[in-house]
């Protein structure tokens, strides 16, 4: 859901954008424009993004005898205070909005009648302020939605059925938006009065609204009210200004002077930085997390082919290799070279034993490659993710299934550490029709189709609402990797995508991705980041991985959100996708110029029976 928002001038106010303070300078300006302008000048020059008077006409406003609500020094009327104050003429308002957009800061007042409002609107004002004791006044409600402009609603007294009330009549009007503020409508408010928590249940109940807070408590018993409704969730804080806190009679008492208001700015702002966003774990904590906390590491030196035991390993800072909760991943296991002591003992130090498959390879172009359909491969991936899903976490290790084409061949010839790769996957499928074509030179074991990545994902795509099969996504960019994630939830509304991330990442976060894959709880993870990096990945973390099957893909994700075609049926089958590719990608014209000639002559010299030789 998008966290409502509404614009007031060029500001956008809302949830992920700093709090717009108001300075609140009420009537303050004894009917004096030039007062009114130092007013002005303060608040711009203490940071606030808004000054706000009032404007009304004792008459139309209050009855001649209505008593005071707020403290005054001697007994009163409403009406004898308000008839001396507010007496600024639409000429003086002109230039007062005038002299605000020369220094830089918006100028709201509150109309308290309709005449006001409709003066205010003409002389250009951006937003409506309604004071709460108005909440209830429906026909200025009326006419200020009609004037088009977003309104700030003080809620202060107000029932929520109140406040609906008012919200329907401003929208149903034409008010582009509504932001509600939080008050207490006690002069002054006292700090345990101030009621913080209304904020929530203002968001609650009003999802779409923009909720703030008007301020009323006293700055000498406390500066906390206006940060905290900041850290509350409020976008809005409205507080009353004064150039003169010691100044006698209306709300001076309760009003921050300049030095006061610039601070509230400030705190407001710090509040906000503190508390706009969420995660789990921050960036900031990172080297923290890497240099406070424990890794596995040999206790002594430890040599080549020992099955590790509790003597053998201590737990040591930095925690850059294996957390100490991955102890039973390393017990029982032996190391494929010697370790010095402190060394970290990490996945690619570690002998991989998983249970053999016991299926047979042919040798093509001088890779492993298993002689499966499709269908095999797939029935082989299920049974995996099944099996997996019943052993224990902490024993589980990833199966790897890699394929092979003619680029796969070029690379490994000339890169042993890759070739060392093939040699130990658990799988390793024809995912190029000329693998296909070189195997029918061994009669009897020739492998029966073309089993292309982007033709698996598919496939098993399908099965996933009878074998409940889930997919952890890991490659591309983050909106490659994203649109992928929704195309396949689009196209199989029944395959659980658990998890996703894209392949930008460094080799010392491998175990940071690890952790996200296995929190996951994905049975397949496919990992597509180009070759032979996916390939070396999924080697060095294969025991780390607790998911059934990684499977390298390559540029699959590219493929399943149509980034990139595939050849026409005939093509594919006549083993001329490459050439497809390269019309149609020419960048590759020099990949398939280069590896093409040595992948041919590899499958014409290096393809063999393999583990069906003794036949």
């Amino acid at each position: 859901m998008t966290a409502p928002s509404l614009t007031i001038g060029a500001h956008t106010v809302g949830a992920g954008y700093p709090p717009f303070v108001i300075a609140e300078a009420g009537v303050h300006h004894h009917n004096s424009v030039e007062i009114a302008k130092q007013y002005i000048l303060e608040a711009r020059s203490a940071g606030a993004d808004a000054v706000k008077f009032q404007t009304y006409r004792a008459g139309k406003l209050v009855t001649r005898w209505a008593p005071t609500y707020w403290e005054t020094a001697e007994p009163t009327t409403q009406f004898e205070v308000f008839a001396a104050r507010s007496r600024l003429s639409e000429e003086d308002y002109a230039t007062l909005f005038s002299y605000a957009a020369e220094v830089g800061i918006y100028l709201l007042s509150t109309p308290f009648d309709l005449e006001s409002a409709t003066m205010l609107a003409g002389l250009g004002m951006v937003a409506f302020k309604i004071a709460s004791a108005d909440l209830t006044y429906s026909p200025l409600l009326e006419r200020v939605g009609s004037l088009g402009r977003p309104v700030l609603l003080s809620t202060g007294a107000a029932t929520f059925a109140e406040v609906r009330t008012a919200v329907e009549t401003l929208v149903y009007r034409g008010a582009p938006g509504v932001a509600l503020l939080h008050c207490s409508l006690a002069y002054p408010t006292r700090l345990a009065d101030a009621n913080l928590r209304r904020i929530d249940a203002l968001r609650a109940a009003f999802p779409d609204a923009v909720i703030g807070y008007s301020d009323h408590t006293v700055p000498a018993e406390s500066e906390l009210a206006g940060p905290l409704a900041v850290g509350r969730g409020a976008s809005i804080v409205e507080k009353h200004f004064t150039l003169d806190p010691l100044q006698s009679g209306d709300d001076h008492y309760h009003s921050v002077d300049p030095a006061g208001l610039a601070t509230l700015v400030k705190n407001c702002s710090d509040a906000w930085r503190a508390t706009s966003g969420f995660s789990e774990m921050t960036a900031a904590e990172g080297p923290a997390r890497a240099g406070a906390r424990r890794s596995i590491v040999a206790a002594t030196h430890i040599p080549a082919g020992k099955e590790l035991e509790d003597a053998d390993v201590a737990f040591k800072r930095p925690g850059t290799g294996l957390p100490p909760t991955s102890l039973d991943l390393v017990l029982g296991r032996r190391t494929v070279r010697s370790l010095q002591a402190d060394e970290l003992i990490t996945p690619d130090v570690l002998a991989v034993e998983p249970e053999a498959l016991g299926i047979p390879h042919l040798v093509v172009g001088g890779v492993r490659v298993a002689p499966l359909s499709r269908s095999d491969i797939c029935s082989i991936v299920a049974d995996g993710c099944r099996s997996q899903r019943a052993k224990p976490a902490a024993s589980r290790t990833a199966r790897l299934l890699f394929s092979t084409n003619g680029q796969v061949l070029s690379l490994a010839a000339g890169n042993s550490e890759f070739r060392e790769a093939l040699e130990q996957a658990d799988l390793v499928h024809a995912d190029g029709q000329a693998i296909v074509f070189a195997s029918r030179r061994i009669p009897g074991h020739s492998i029966p189709e073309r089993s292309a990545t982007t033709d698996l994902i598919h496939d098993l795509s399908r099965r996933a609402p009878g074998e409940s099969l889930s997919f952890f996504l890991l490659g591309g960019t983050e909106d490659l990797n994203a649109r992928c994630a929704r195309t396949l939830e689009r196209l199989y509304p029944d395959l659980t995508i658990a998890g996703r991330r894209n392949g930008y990442f460094a080799m010392n976060q491998e175990s940071e991705v690890c952790e996200e894959i296995n929190t996951s709880g994905a049975d397949i993870v496919w990992v597509g980041l180009s070759k032979p990096k996916e390939q070396l990945f999924c080697l060095r973390n294969r025991s780390t991985l607790h998911a059934a099957w990684a499977i390298t893909c390559g540029g699959c994700f590219s493929f399943v959100t149509g980034d990139y075609r595939r050849a026409p049926r005939w093509m594919q089958s006549a083993g001329l996708e490459w050439l497809f590719r390269a019309m149609t990608s020419p960048k590759l014209l020099w990949r398939y110029a280069t590896t093409n000639p040595q992948a041919a002559l590899l499958l014409a010299t290096k393809t063999t029976p393999g583990d069906f030789q003794a036949e």
